[in-house]
C-alpha cells in the first residue's frame, strides 16, 4: 500500500498536544545539540512576538516526521530540535510557573510532555523519545521534573542547561501572572509549524534537504546509516547499531571523522570521482554487496585499516598529513592495509615523494586524482605489483614535467613565503633521526615557528656583512631557515648570531629540541658561505627523502 505525502501548518498544540501523535528520535540521527545560545534566541523571539504581534502567527520551521498512522511513534527526520526544546519548555512551564498560568494552559502544558490519559505516573507514555543513548538522561532530568537543586550538574547535558536558561529568560521578561498565561496560550496557539508527513524515509530525506534551511542538515552519515537500517529486520538492527557504534566510538576516541571514512571507503570501492552525493554513491555500491550486516562488518574491518594507517607514529605518515588533499593516500594507504599488501612500507615512500613533488612544483588536484584512483585499482588485483604503481607515477610526473617544476621550486630564494616550506624543515627534522617513535608536529602549533638566522629586518649596525642586496638573495632561502619555539624565536628576534646561538639554547644551556636547529650551533659565525653551504645540504637531504 503506498501513502501520499501530507503537509499541513498546525499550531503547537496540535502536534505536541494530539493524541494521535507520538515521536521518537531515530538512533541514526544526531543526539540534541542547540545550545544556550539558540534557545535564547528561541525565546527571545518567542516574547518579542508576543508583546508586538500577538494576534498574528509566529512560524516556527518545519516537522517533518515518518509514519503511517498505524506505527505507536512517527520518527522524527527534521524539526528535532524545535520539537524537543518546545517539551523542555513545557517541563519548566509544569515545574517553575505553575501559579501563573490557568486549567486551560496546565491541560495543554501536561499532555506536550506525556500521555495524561494514562494515571499511573510511572507508566506514563513521553510524548517524545530521543535516541536511545539519551533518553535516560531526558527522562530523568527534565520530563520526570526538574530539579534546580542539581544546578552544578547543568554542563552535564543540554535538556538540564537549556531548561535553567528557559527559566531565567522567563523570570526577567514576564512577571505579571496574567500577562504570563496570555503568553502561555498564545505558544499554543500562534506558534505554527508545517508538519510534513512521510510515508516512507526516501520521501522524508528528499523533503527534509529542500525544507531544512535553518537546523543542520542530515549528512551523508546520517542518510547512510538509516537507508541501511530500514533494509534489515528489527532485531537484526540492534546488531548493525552495535556495531556501527563500535566504529564510531573507535573514530571518535582518535578524534576521526565518520564522514571522512566513508569518502575514504567509496575511493576504495569505486577508485573514481563521485558523479552525485556521497551517499548515494555509496547506497549505489552497497546494493551489490549483499545485506546490511554484511556491510556493516566489512566497514569495520576497514576502519580498522584505516584507524590504523592514521595513527600511525611514522614519520612518513606524518609527512603525508600535512598535504592539502589528504583523501587520497588515505584512500591508497587504507586500501593497502585493508588488503594487506606486501609492499606497504615502500609505498609509503613513493606516495610521500610524488605528492610532495607535485605541491611544490606547483601542481594541482586534477593531475594526481587520476593516477591516485589507478594505483588504488592496482592495489585491489589479485596479485598487485610496487612496480606498476611506480610506473603510473613516473608517467605521470613526466606528463606534466614535474620533477623540472620540483627542482626549480625546490631552489628558489623566497622558501619561507610557501606554503610547503614549514612542512618540509618538519620532514627534514623527522628524517635527521633515526628514531622511529617521534612525536607528530602540528602545523598549526604557533609555538613552532619558522626561524630566520639572518633577521627580516636587523638593527642598525648588526649584520653588516650582508647589503641590502644580498638581504633579499639569502633572509628566505634554505640556509637561512630553521625551527624553533615561538618563545625562543620571541627572544632570538633580530639580535646578532652571537647572541641568537645562546637565546636558542634554555636556560640550562641545554640545545633547543630540534636537531635541525642543533646543527646550527657548530657556526662560529653566520655568513653567505655558510648560508650556501647549508642550503645544498638541506636540498641535498630533502632530495634524498623525496626521491623515487
Amino acid at each position: 500500500m503506498s501513502y501520499e505525502i501530507k503537509a499541513e501548518i498546525k499550531i503547537l498544540r496540535r502536534i505536541i498536544c494530539d493524541e494521535d501523535f507520538f515521536y521518537k528520535i531515530p538512533d541514526y540521527q544526531r543526539p540534541y545539540s542547540w545550545d544556550g545560545e539558540h534557545v535564547s534566541a528561541l525565546i527571545d523571539d518567542l516574547i518579542n512576538a508576543f508583546s508586538t504581534s500577538k494576534e498574528e502567527s509566529y512560524f516556527c520551521g518545519s516537522l517533518v516526521i515518518i509514519g503511517d498512522g498505524q506505527s505507536e511513534r512517527y520518527d522524527v527526520i527534521d524539526g528535532q530540535q524545535r520539537l524537543t526544546t518546545f517539551i523542555i519548555l513545557s517541563c519548566v512551564l509544569r515545574d517553575f510557573f505553575q501559579d501563573k498560568y490557568e486549567e486551560r494552559a496546565k491541560d495543554w502544558i501536561t499532555t506536550s510532555i506525556q500521555d495524561k490519559y494514562q494515571k499511573d505516573k510511572d507508566k506514563q507514555k513521553p510524548r517524545l523519545l530521543t535516541s536511545t543513548d539519551n533518553q535516560n538522561m531526558f527522562l530523568n532530568t527534565v520530563i520526570n521534573g526538574i530539579d534546580k537543586s542539581k544546578d552544578k550538574d547543568k554542563d552535564k547535558n543540554r535538556y538540564f542547561t537549556n531548561a535553567l536558561i528557559m527559566k531565567d529568560l522567563l523570570d526577567r521578561n514576564i512577571q505579571d501572572k496574567d500577562e504570563f498565561n496570555s503568553f502561555v496560550e498564545w505558544i499554543f496557539t500562534k506558534v505554527v509549524l508545517t508538519k510534513i508527513i512521510c510515508p516512507n524515509q526516501e520521501a522524508a530525506i528528499q523533503i527534509f534537504n529542500v525544507l531544512n534551511d535553518r537546523g543542520m542538515q542530515l549528512t551523508s552519515v546520517d542518510i547512510v546509516k538509516s537507508t541501511l537500517m530500514q533494509k534489515i529486520n528489527e532485531e537484526d538492527r540492534k546488531v548493525f547499531i552495535s556495531n556501527w557504534t563500535k566504529i564510531n566510538t573507535k573514530l571518535e576516541e582518535y578524534d576521526l571523522s565518520f564522514q571522512n571514512l566513508l569518502q575514504t571507503y567509496f575511493y576504495f570501492s569505486n577508485h573514481s570521482n563521485q558523479k552525485s552525493s556521497l551517499h548515494k554513491e555509496l547506497l549505489n555500491s552497497f546494493n551489490e554487496m549483499g545485506d546490511s550486516l554484511q556491510i556493516i562488518h566489512e566497514l569495520g574491518e576497514f576502519a580498522k585499516s584505516y584507524i590504523k594507517v592514521l595513527t600511525s607514529e611514522d614519520k612518513y605518515i606524518y609527512g603525508l598529513n600535512y598535504l592539502r588533499h589528504q583523501v587520497y593516500w588515505t584512500s591508497i594507504l587504507t586500501t593497502a592495509q585493508f588488503k594487506d599488501v606486501h609492499f606497504y612500507d615502500k609505498l609509503k615512500e613513493i606516495l610521500l615523494s610524488y605528492y610532495y613533488q607535485n605541491w611544490i612544483s606547483g601542481g594541482t588536484t586534477t593531475r594526481i586524482k587520476q593516477t591516485s584512483f589507478s594505483i588504488i585499482e592496482e592495489i585491489k588485483n589479485e596479485n598487485p605489483k610496487i612496480e606498476k604503481i611506480q610506473s603510473l607515477i613516473e608517467d605521470n610526473l613526466n606528463k606534466y614535467n614535474t620533477k623540472d617544476s620540483y627542482k626549480e621550486s625546490l631552489g628558489s630564494n623566497d622558501i619561507y613565503n610557501k606554503n610547503w616550506c614549514k612542512p618540509l624543515l618538519f620532514l627534514l627534522e623527522y628524517f635527521s633521526t633515526d628514531t622511529s617513535n617521534q612525536n607528530f608536529f602540528e602545523i598549526s602549533n604557533k609555538e613552532l615557528q619558522v626561524e630566520h638566522i639572518l633577521p627580516q629586518e636587523p638593527k642598525d649596525g648588526d649584520w653588516t656583512d650582508f647589503s641590502a642586496e644580498d638581504r633579499k638573495t639569502y633572509t628566505h632561502c634554505w640556509g637561512n631557515l630553521t625551527l624553533l619555539s615561538g618563545r625562543k624565536n620571541l627572544q632570538a628576534s633580530n639580535k646578532p648570531f652571537e647572541v641568537k646561538k645562546e637565546t636558542y639554547k634554555n636556560r640550562d644551556k641545554v640545545a633547543t629540541s630540534f636537531e635541525l636547529t642543533r646543527k646550527i650551533f657548530e657556526n662560529t659565525e653566520w655568513t653567505k658561505e655558510v648560508i650556501d653551504k647549508r642550503e645544498k645540504d638541506l636540498i641535498k637531504k630533502l632530495n634524498e627523502i623525496l626521491k623515487l
